[in-house]
């Protein structure tokens, strides 16, 4: 185990963290988009 292999660890952690963020803001969007009680929707219920 060198210094190397660690580096290459880090750096994968990095991309899979970043995947895994973007993938997540996806999932955020698609479900905000599906579900319409939402705050961001545009209908609202009124009284």
């Amino acid at each position: 185990m060198g210094i190397g292999n660690w580096e290459l660890g880090m750096e994968n952690g990095e991309l899979l963290i970043s995947h895994f963020s973007s993938l997540s803001q996806y999932c955020l969007d698609t479900l905000q988009f599906l579900s319409p009680s939402s705050p961001s929707s545009p209908i609202s219920p009124s009284p």
